[in-house]
């Protein structure tokens, strides 16, 4: 025996945001938007041996529109920005 076993890995992610915009007035005619967002990302894998046992593991990022969160390991994760940017776009004159 080398130690070593072969594994598949079924996973499954999901994304839930919601954006905020705030229209605030900055003269008679002006006003100035911004929208910011919250992200809630889930990562659920199901991890099966060659012996057909299985462990499920799960883990959750909370973050806001200038913020990077981190699952378990190496896999880092960061708005780009662009749902806030087309959120925006749609009251563009």
């Amino acid at each position: 025996m080398t130690g070593r076993e072969s594994v598949s890995i079924a996973r499954r992610v999901g994304l839930d945001a919601r954006i905020t915009v705030t229209v605030m007035p900055t003269g008679d005619k002006e006003t100035r938007m911004s929208a910011t967002a919250r992200y809630v990302l889930s990562r659920t894998m199901l991890i099966r041996n060659t012996q057909n046992s299985s462990q499920t593991m799960s883990h959750r990022i909370d973050l806001a529109s200038n913020q990077a969160g981190t699952f378990p390991g190496t896999v880092a994760c960061r708005p780009s920005g662009v749902l806030e940017a087309d959120v925006l776009s749609a009251f563009a004159p």
